[in-house]
């Protein structure tokens, strides 16, 4: 699941990096489709977090330590992806914070040499957002919060 593989050079092979997982069930909501996703073993330890083009769902999840969903990455639009973290606390270079289980959102976008580019500064939710793809994250998480 998800298009992102690593390749085997032994075998000539690519095997997914991620795959669904058992313990979460797929969510419609809004006409998104959302799946929880587990990483599967990267020997070579060079991949984190999520999929980065979506290709079985629109939007994925990820869990902590303990199996609770703290994270997810939608794709909108050819080279830019938004990521909605609520898993930690959050310290912008400008200072503001925004608290575990608050959303905050960085605006991934991919340049022209296919480099991911991170927003150096995160923020809340708009309120389109909200509308669109909170209850979505709700559906994983009830006690996620969308302002501080």
């Amino acid at each position: 699941m998800g298009n992102q593989k690593l390749y085997n050079s032994t075998n000539r092979f690519s095997s997914y990096l991620f795959e669904d997982s058992t313990a979460w069930a797929v969510h419609e909501i809004n006409g998104i489709i959302g799946r929880v996703m587990e990483m599967n073993a990267d020997p070579a330890g060079q991949h984190a977090g999520l999929p980065i083009f979506p290709d079985s769902s629109d939007m994925y999840f990820s869990t902590d330590e303990n199996g609770a969903v703290m994270q997810a990455i939608i794709n909108v639009g050819n080279r830019k992806m938004l990521i909605f973290d609520w898993g930690h606390m959050h310290i912008n270079p400008d200072g503001k914070v925004f608290p575990k289980g608050v959303v905050h959102v960085h605006v991934c976008t991919i340049d022209e040499d296919g480099h991911l580019v991170l927003s150096a500064q995160a923020r809340l939710m708009t309120e389109a957002e909200i509308s669109k793809y909170g209850p979505l994250l709700k559906s994983y998480d009830p006690k996620v919060r969308f302002r501080p």
